[in-house]
This record gives structure tokens, sequence and C-alpha cells, in this order.
């Protein structure tokens, strides 16, 4: 056992450091088997927030499996490599029987044998961790089977626009396959938020590349324009993710039609975040169709209007003989609801 007066000294030093830090503290011995090898601990002192935080009532004198007979092996082995090895360590770690969760950091005491342990009871974060999570995954799931309802009533959708679109003269039959295009292209956009799980964000970089790649299959399916996508990374609210893969769709599918009559081209997406946090996606082709591409009065221009206002965004156009780029700002963060 230690010097008494040493062990007064120490006390209180350490008894006043925990208390002005609201931490738990004990001094603990371990306890070896006829082999040497390290079978419980006993406890030699703890402070005013023990008892509290550990759920163990007047423990000093005893063992911890004295104490809680199911303790799991883990905890001797780990207080036996800071009693007997000398090590100073950290572990966040729960224990079944004891009920709780801790983070606990332990060093060596000033006699052989012997560690100190400093540790809060974070049961209460932990748990509120695990209903955070257990909350999310039904989100998941429920933005999955919406998803799947949406996507089969816009498929069923599609199946009847294009019977009606068979059946109806050349003037009708453009109409209805630009709508049928529209409704492909929110299935594609359903596909993306599925395939991430994305609840509340989206991860902006892989969102444009996969967005890019799928227009890329059926857009221009032909191979005639090849389409990219490039974007910073950082997270993007969900519904802002899905009016902007609408505006994406309108500006890729009026340039693939109207900007590469001379033969074939390119299309690159871009969206990057700008030094005051708003976010600028750029819709640029090299085509030679130059603004007429977009024109704001036909109805793929009407609609990127009232998809970049639901952004509460701003549109400009830039274009000349190399092409034509359609710029959009806006937040990328949903708004509060």
């Amino acid at each position: 056992m230690p010097d008494s007066h040493k062990t007064f000294d120490a006390q209180t030093m350490f008894d006043a450091m925990t208390r002005l830090t609201g931490e738990a503290m004990c001094v603990c011995e371990m306890i070896v088997d006829e082999a040497g090898e390290p079978a419980d601990y006993r406890f030699l002192w703890i402070n005013e927030h023990f008892e509290e935080m550990s759920g163990l009532h007047a423990p000093v004198g005893l063992t911890a499996l004295e104490l809680v007979p199911g303790l799991e092996r883990r905890w001797i082995d780990f207080y036996a490599r800071v009693g007997l090895g000398g090590e100073t360590l950290r572990i966040h770690a729960d224990s079944v029987p004891m009920g709780r969760a801790f983070d606990v950091c332990a060093m060596p005491g000033e006699e052989a044998g012997q560690f100190v342990v400093l540790f809060r009871d974070v049961t209460a974060r932990v748990e509120a961790e695990h209903a955070r999570e257990a909350a999310l995954e039904a989100s998941r799931r429920l933005l999955h089977e919406l998803s799947h309802r949406v996507k089969n009533n816009l498929a069923l959708i599609s199946s009847m626009l294009r019977m009606e679109t068979r059946k109806a003269d050349d003037g009708a039959r453009e109409v209805l396959r630009a709508v049928d295009g529209r409704i492909q292209a929110v299935a594609r956009l359903y596909d993306l938020m599925n395939a991430s799980d994305a609840v509340e964000t989206v991860d902006a970089a892989q969102f444009v590349r996969d967005f890019a790649a799928m227009l890329e299959a059926s857009v221009a399916g032909d191979g005639r324009v090849a389409i990219r996508g490039e974007a910073d990374g950082f997270a993007l609210g969900s519904h802002k993710a899905i009016h902007l893969g609408l505006i994406v769709n309108e500006l890729v599918t009026n340039a693939v039609k109207h900007a590469f009559r001379d033969g074939p081209g390119r299309i690159r997406i871009r969206l990057r975040r700008e030094a005051d946090g708003a976010a600028l996606l750029e819709v640029e082709d090299d085509g030679t169709g130059g603004a007429a591409a977009h024109d704001p009065s036909g109805s793929g221009g009407l609609l990127v209007e009232a998809f970049v206002r639901d952004l509460g965004g701003t549109k400009s156009v830039r274009s000349g003989p190399g092409g034509t780029c359609i710029a959009v700002r806006f937040q990328p963060e949903d708004d509060a609801v």
C-alpha cells in the first residue's frame, strides 16, 4: 500500500481537479493469479462523482468482479495494460452488465500495479446517437418505399403517354415525347436519390457525376454527344438536388436537340462552391446552335425559369461561336422547414 501521507496529498489534488472538471475518478490496483496473469482489480479510492457515474456504491476495498460479477473480460485486460504494462490509454466502450457506456482515460499510478482512471458516463449521449441512427434508418426505408411507389406511378403514366403518342399526329407526338422525356428525368432523379440513401443531403460531386452519366446514356444515347459532370465535394440539400437535376435535364436535352446540327459535340456540367457559400451550376456546350438552343420562351426555357425560381437562384447566359454556357447561382442548403 502507498504511504498514507503521499496518498492523501495525491487524493486531495485529484479530488480538487475532478471537482472542477466534473469527471469521475478512481485509483485501483491490479490483482494477478498464481501464474502472474491479470485476474481482477481492486478499488482503493474514489472521488465524489464516482458512484453517480458508475452506478457502483461503496466500492472501496472491493474488486470489480465482486461488484459486477458479469463484467466483460476486456475491461480487466485493458486496465492490465495500464497498471502492469505502464501504458496510458483512452477508450470509449460500454458494459452490458453495468448498463452504461463510458469515455475512459487510464494512466499508471504511483505504485507498481496501480492505475488511475478518469471517466464520464456517456450513456445518455450514446442512446441519443442510437435513437438518431434508428430514426435515420427509418427515414431511409420510408424514402425507398416512397421512391418505389412514385417510380411505379411514373412508369404507368409514361406507358399511357406512349400509347397516346402512337395514335397522335406529328405535332402532338413531339409534345408527348417531350413530356415523357421529362417524366423519365424525374424517374432517373429518384433512382439517384434512392441509390445514395439521401434523406436530407446528397454529395454534390457524386450526384453530378452520376446524373451526367445517366443523361449521356439516355438523352444522348447515340454517342453523338459526350456529357461529362464534375463538382466540388459538398453537401447539397436533397430538395435543391431534385430541382437542380430538373434544370440540368432541360438544358442538356435542349442542347443535344439543337446545338449540334453540324456534328458531334460535348456538354460539360460543372457545379462548384463559391467563396461566399453559394453554389454555381454551369451547363456548357461546344455546339453551334448558340443561345437558340436555350430559347427562354419555349416550354423547356419556361420550365428552367420556373425551376430556377424554386431554387431561389439566378440564371445567366453566355453565348458565342464556341458554344453556349448557362449558369445558375443558388444557395445549396435546403430552406428551413
